[in-house]
């Protein structure tokens, strides 16, 4: 079971796939998102967004924004986005 994850800067949409488990850096701490999660929205600090997707995983460095998750999507918007690997 997969969730998408959307990433979408004020520029472009820096990703945009399937991924397995999502982490981002929420104002509190870390935020894990496996799919089937419960309905939130948030805000999120500066920091790192990793996402397992098969074998491997794809990192961005985000400048902060909001996320919206739902059981089967994560939505993350931010000023800027980028592919950290």
């Amino acid at each position: 079971m997969t969730t998408r994850l959307q990433i979408v800067a004020l520029d472009k949409m820096a990703f945009d796939e399937d991924v397995d488990s999502v982490s981002l850096p929420g104002i509190d701490g870390r935020l894990g998102v496996l799919p089937r999660h419960a309905p939130i929205v948030t805000v999120l600090a500066a920091g790192s967004v990793s996402a397992r997707q098969g074998g491997g995983t794809v990192k961005f460095s985000l400048t902060g924004g909001f996320a919206q998750i739902s059981s089967d999507k994560v939505t993350i918007l931010a000023d800027a986005a980028e592919r950290a690997d």
